[in-house]
């Protein structure tokens, strides 16, 4: 891996890491409105099994994004 990708990684782990709690509410708040869109709107069977799916997983993968990132070591320059 290259020098540029390992920084641009561990400064998105960085980022992750203190914007913890944001994130978090971002996701629930998009998870309650893909529920509610689904109760709420009128919209067609392929939007609902398809596209709620979709936003469904992309929340559910940034979810574990934000709780797999590990804090930096103590001493650890950023």
């Amino acid at each position: 891996m290259s020098e540029f990708a390992r920084r641009l990684l561990r400064r998105l782990g960085i980022a992750i890491i203190t914007r913890r709690t944001a994130l978090r509410m971002f996701i629930a708040i998009g998870g309650g409105a893909i529920v509610l869109d689904g109760f709420f709107g009128e919209r067609s069977l392929q939007h609902l099994l398809i596209g709620h799916t979709a936003l469904g997983l992309v929340l559910f993968v940034a979810l574990l994004v934000v709780e797999a990132a590990r804090p930096p070591r103590r001493g650890a320059r950023p």
